[in-house]
């Protein structure tokens, strides 16, 4: 856990999964400076676990995942060039630590996901939200610009005609459009949030550790242009063919039970 006057992020360990925790509730978790300049090395910290196979990011309480950055920090950040670089290079170190992650990552979205708060759920793997959580990407209403990286997630996730209506529009959208048009997996009611995540999560866990981070490899390699395996791809899967998860995933089939798969567990 870092800590700061500002909020803080909290991690918590459960099992074969780790919580990232936005925690500053009464600014609807909205992210300070110290917030973002720590995500790096909590990153790091959470990696280090061996035992943790899946990461959750979440904000503290119902109210929001995270309302995006601090709005008077965002105003110092104008009063010199440095500031605004700063502040500019610690939002990209986060949601790029985050979006290089290796572990799937699942943002758990309640309430109010706005401006970074959105930059960070874009950058995980997947994201479901409660029906009443609200989205915006509203740099248009501030006069500033998103990074170029989260840029490319929001039309790779809804298209690029979508995504210039979101950012020109900076209108905010509630979770049966958001999950309508790709921006979220999966939208459920309030009260049975927690269970369905526990399930949703509970299902990726069953299944072959190695086939879902070799996924998340080849989907960072297709981002960067690659349009047929590599030889480290290819040699990746030929691999895969003398595993033990492969042998096991077979056995399973063949018996009709739950495959035990063993593969990267700590």
């Amino acid at each position: 856990m870092m800590n700061s006057n500002d909020g803080l992020i909290r991690v918590r360990y459960d099992g074969q999964v780790a919580r990232l925790v936005i925690d500053r509730p009464a600014k609807r978790n909205a992210m300070s400076l110290s917030m973002w300049l720590s995500v790096p090395a909590i990153l790091r910290e959470i990696r280090a676990q061996r035992s943790v196979q899946l990461l959750i990011v979440e904000g503290q309480g119902d109210d929001a995942f995270s309302a995006g950055a601090d709005i008077e920090e965002l105003q110092s950040a104008s009063e010199c060039k440095q500031a605004a670089e700063n502040y500019v290079d610690a939002i990209r170190a986060a949601e790029a630590a985050l979006g290089d992650f290796d572990l799937p990552t699942l943002a758990c979205i309640r309430g109010f996901c706005m401006g970074g708060g959105l930059e960070l759920a874009m950058a995980c793997d997947l994201r479901v939200a409660t029906s009443d959580s609200r989205f915006a990407a509203p740099p248009a209403r501030l006069g500033i610009t998103y990074s170029t990286s989260s840029t490319r997630r929001l039309a790779s996730l809804v298209g690029e005609s979508r995504a210039k209506e979101l950012l020109f529009s900076a209108r905010v959208i509630d979770a049966f459009e958001a999950c309508q048009v790709g921006l979220i997996n999966q939208a459920y009611m309030t009260a049975n949030f927690e269970e369905h995540c526990a399930a949703y999560v509970g299902r990726m866990l069953r299944n072959s550790q190695r086939s879902i981070r070799n996924a998340k490899l080849i989907f960072d390699s297709i981002r960067h242009g690659a349009q047929f395996d590599s030889s480290e791809v290819r040699e990746l899967r030929v691999r895969g063919f003398s595993e033990v998860d492969f042998r096991e995933g077979v056995d399973a089939f063949r018996a009709n039970r739950p495959a035990n798969f063993t593969w990267g567990r700590g």
